[in-house]
């Protein structure tokens, strides 16, 4: 029976937690949430570890009463944005140790290595290995290590994901300073990939743009498989400084704005006031869905902008008809009312999907790559060292949890 898995991503607006496990090749969501947290991550950097420690305690001990639901959080797979993200391929090849000529794990082992002796292109840090084939003297080519298979040598083609030391290294220390095990890591959009695989109405390749907070990762999937992935410092945080800059309200209110209108054209024979501030001067002024759609439109006009340069980018060794590559969107500036509208005319040429997970109980964007975590975990095996087996004890009510595969 399948142990339920943890999944924790940590973005510069919130913690996000998924456990769960795969069944028939779905997400089944034990439980989720989203952690609000302030100044701890500051665009994908930890910039107030101790911060981000004391969050990620408080949700080792979960208690839901109205759920019946007491869950503890020992271990967990820790997603990494892929700031910085080096994809490379790796081919390597080693002789079969045993006498008989079977592949034993040893051979595995020996075969690894020589991959995680790679030398990452500026400085970077392997945290993942992911095998596309493993294969035989004879030409047989196997998905998963082939054990007890007759060769003399092993091959092993792979892709390896690296990232800056500074990008993983205060993630890694939260996790174990706050009492959290790190199972495996997965970078983002590697993990989304598999999510949304599952869905038969999505391309296999594609442009998965994830419009964080304060950052937005545009990833090349080709195939499924991750190629590569850039990003820019912008997000739905900006926006909503904008309206509180502009309009002169407190954060909160600002937020509740964006979120309430949007970009909001419909025809009305008046225009309410939907919020009062004060000027320099004192003076009371109010401002009509017309003041907030011209704020929404100049700062999505330049959004889109800079996702275009950053696309441009992205594609720019590969023959321009992969710029009329599909996208996929998630993330929570993709949910603001009239955002669809804007970025369907800023890229008519390409087949624009706005995805939301369909797993109960994680209906929202933003645990996409949480539940994407759930399914990679399944697919292949951890090969780095440092990580270990999950257990995550679950319980609801008074009775023991249930196992399920």
């Amino acid at each position: 029976m399948e142990k339920p898995t943890a999944a924790l991503e940590i973005s510069s607006a919130e913690i996000k937690l998924v456990v769960g496990y795969e069944l028939d090749g779905q997400p089944i969501v034990l439980y989720a949430m989203r952690k609000p947290i302030d100044a701890f991550v500051e665009r994908g950097q930890v910039v107030n570890l101790i911060g981000l420690i004391e969050a990620l305690r408080d949700i080792k001990e979960i208690k839901d009463a109205t759920a019946k639901l007491k869950l503890t959080i020992s271990e967990a797979i820790l997603l990494l944005p892929p700031l910085g993200l080096e994809v490379y391929q790796s081919d390597k090849t080693t002789n079969v140790v045993s006498q008989t000529g079977t592949v034993e794990a040893i051979d595995i082992l020996n075969v690894i290595s020589l991959v995680r002796k790679e030398v990452v292109p500026h400085g970077g840090q392997i945290v993942d290995i992911i095998p596309d084939a493993f294969e035989l003297d004879n030409g047989r080519s196997f998905p998963n290590p082939p054990i007890g298979e007759k060769s003399n040598s092993l091959s092993i083609s792979a892709k390896i994901h690296a990232l800056p030391y500074s990008v993983i290294e205060n993630f890694r220390r939260s996790f174990k300073e706050s009492g959290i095990a790190i199972k495996r890591v997965f970078v983002g959009p590697h993990a989304a990939s598999y999510l949304f695989t599952q869905d038969l109405e999505l391309p296999t390749s594609y442009l998965y743009v994830d419009m964080g907070a304060e950052v937005t990762t545009i990833s090349l999937i080709g195939n499924k498989s991750l190629f590569a992935s850039i990003y820019f410092e912008k997000g739905g945080k900006d926006l909503t400084m904008s309206i509180m800059r502009n309009f002169n309200l407190p954060f909160e209110e600002a937020e509740k704005l964006k979120r309430r209108y949007g970009i909001d054209h419909r025809l009305m024979s008046f225009h309410p006031t939907i919020a009062k501030s004060t000027d320099l001067d004192g003076q009371e002024i109010e401002y009509a869905t017309s003041d907030l759609n011209t704020i929404t439109e100049e700062f999505v006009s330049d959004y889109l902008l800079s996702l275009k340069q950053a696309i441009n980018s992205l594609m720019a060794g590969y023959d321009k008809k992969y710029l009329k590559i599909p996208m996929i969107v998630s993330g929570g500036l993709a949910r603001l009312n009239g955002f669809d509208e804007m970025i369907s005319e800023a890229f008519p040429d390409n087949k624009i999907h706005f995805t939301i997970p369909k797993a109960i109980g994680a209906r929202h964007q933003t645990y996409v790559n949480a539940l994407g975590a759930i399914l990679a975990n399944n697919r292949y095996q951890t090969y780095l060292e440092e990580e270990r087996p999950v257990v995550t004890t679950l319980t609801r009510g008074s009775k023991e949890g249930k196992e399920r595969k």
